[in-house]
């Protein structure tokens, strides 16, 4: 790539890409320099802040470049502070947390801000949020808990269902960060409008019920949404299955 050989750096990321598991990272910075070679300043800026977010530990003092490379396109490097979100989307700051990741499967773990779930604004599991609108650099941390504890055997599903305020609104600058219920620390997901299916939904669901998320917009804009929530598909004592959440 710093030689200009655009269409060999391209071969070099399927390669590596069908090869392992792991996402983000360097393999994001790639894909950012190929967009900004292709004049996608948009998209590059995004795999910019991806690979920011999710960077492993023995690269950081490449972070200080990368860094750069994002100001650069107008944006500004990840320092994070999550926030709690009342009824309006006025923050008030609660933890900090620096994501910097190591990727472990297809998930990727920013360093965890605490030991033990963090505070978080409470929310309703069968109701779920929105409408919303997130400004740009938000990072709400939220609390999906039932109504009343949850008695299971096993995590079948855990799908985040994002709804957009506006029809055909185009893609939010939105990342999902669950909380690792068994072995502390966040995932992270890109979303998407519509359902958001979850890996290893297991680690992010308690033994009661309990889901812990920050939702952050790393983008220039607000993104404005008409309901966000989770389906949660679990396997009862008896083998049956059983939904909580927000239904289809």
């Amino acid at each position: 790539m710093e030689q200009g050989k655009l269409a060999e750096a391209e071969a070099d990321l399927v390669t590596g890409v069908g090869n392992t598991w792991g996402r983000g990272g360097m393999a994001s910075y790639v894909e950012g320099r190929v967009a900004l070679a292709r004049g996608d300043r948009a998209t590059a800026l995004e795999k910019y802040l991806e690979a920011e977010a999710s960077i492993r530990p023995e690269y950081g003092p490449f972070l200080g470049r990368l860094r750069k490379e994002i100001v650069a396109l107008g944006g500004q490097p990840l320092v994070i502070t999550p926030q709690a979100y009342e009824s309006t989307p006025i923050a008030t700051p609660q933890i900090t947390a620096t994501p910097r990741a190591t990727p472990t499967s297809r998930h990727w773990t920013p360093v965890p801000p605490t030991a033990a779930p963090p505070k978080a604004t409470p929310v309703p599991l069968a109701q779920g949020l929105g409408p919303l609108t997130l400004p740009a650099n938000a990072y709400p941390v939220y609390h999906f808990s039932p109504a009343e504890p949850i008695a299971f055997r096993q995590v079948k599903t855990l799908t985040f269902r994002l709804l957009p305020a506006v029809e055909g609104s185009p893609k939010p600058t939105l990342q999902l960060y669950p909380w690792n219920q068994s072995g502390g620390g966040w995932g992270m997901i890109d979303l998407k409008w519509g359902d958001n299916p979850l890996d290893f939904p297991e680690r992010y669901v308690s033994p009661a019920g309990d889901i812990y998320i920050g939702l952050r917009n790393w983008g220039n804009s607000a993104v404005s949404i008409k309901a966000a929530g989770f389906n949660l598909v679990v396997e009862q004592d008896d083998g049956s299955q059983a939904a909580y959440g927000l239904q289809p």
